[in-house]
């Protein structure tokens, strides 16, 4: 249960930083603290388009 938490928070968090970016993942990233390629793998673990 705990991880389908975490990865449901994860993928608010996400959808959240792409709607504030317009879309852009290299600016989504920054707003996570984190660099694009790792936010794309990210995303396509999650199952994020």
């Amino acid at each position: 249960m705990l991880p389908e938490a975490v990865d449901a928070l994860e993928i608010q968090r996400i959808r959240a930083a792409l709607a504030a970016s317009d879309g852009y993942q290299t600016r989504a990233a920054e707003l996570l603290g984190m660099r694009q390629p790792n936010l794309s793998r990210l995303m396509k673990s999650l199952g994020i388009k």
